[in-house]
């Protein structure tokens, strides 16, 4: 029974890898974001929306006409895929 004794051992050390693995990925995965995650944007941008029908274009101040003229670019695109499909 010796070859079985060393299967369990084996197993129970499979599991106890196992379970670190899982606490240690819970454990980063709940871990506050790093540094370099806040500095994804300018915290003095502020950020507006601007709903045109099937979509919402996101943007910064600053950017208004750069955000109306995709909005016309989104507009002109969907209705011309609408047109294609129908």
């Amino acid at each position: 029974m010796p070859g079985a004794n060393r299967d369990a051992m084996t197993r129970t050390a499979a599991a106890r890898v196992m379970t670190a693995a899982v606490v240690l990925a819970a454990w980063r995965l709940s871990a506050p974001a790093t540094a370099s995650c806040a500095s994804l944007f300018d915290p003095a941008l502020r950020f507006r929306s601007l709903p045109t029908g099937p979509f919402v274009i996101y943007f910064h101040q600053g950017e208004d006409e750069l955000a109306q003229r995709l909005a016309r670019i989104a507009e002109d695109a969907w209705h011309a895929l609408e047109r294609s499909l129908a």
